[in-house]
Order: structure tokens, then sequence, then C-alpha cells
């Protein structure tokens, strides 16, 4: 799905057919940036409900990885929405 700062999102699938975007980040990343990784995922549970931010389903470190998994957006990405708009 996309390719950030912090590392690479994709779409999964559950064996129940249920979508969600899979948040990984870099096995190579400082603990600093795994700590705020795993805060971001925090701050985004602890928002709850709300049309503008994903729900988050799980998050954690597996092997050095941290992860999120999320649920998967609709519609356009923030930066497809700024170039339709002209900014």
């Amino acid at each position: 799905l996309g390719r950030g700062g912090m590392g690479v999102v994709y779409l999964a699938e559950h064996v129940s057919g249920r979508r969600f975007a899979l948040k990984l980040i870099s096995a190579s990343a400082d603990e600093e940036l795994l700590r705020r990784f795993l805060r971001e995922g925090e701050a985004q549970a602890a928002a709850g409900a709300h049309r503008n931010v994903l729900g988050v389903f799980a998050q954690g470190e597996h092997q050095g990885y941290g992860y999120l998994v999320l649920e998967v957006g609709e519609g356009d990405s923030l930066g497809a929405r700024l170039r339709q708009e002209g900014r």
C-alpha cells in the first residue's frame, strides 16, 4: 500500500477473508525509532473511533520487527487529495 519514513505498509487478508493493513518497521531500526513507532500505534488506538483515524487491531514486536495491524482506509491518500485540490 505504501512506504514511509518509518517502514512499509502491506494489504493483508486474514483466513476469515477480512482485509487489513499491516504496517512494519524494519528490524534494523534503532531502539528509539521502534519505541516511537509503537507509541504511534498506542496514540492511534487511544484516539478511539473517529472517521479520520484508522482503527488499531494489534501492535507489538516480533523477531525485531515492530508492527501495527490497522483498519484499511477507504478512498484516496492524503497526498492524492492535496494534489487534487492543488495544494
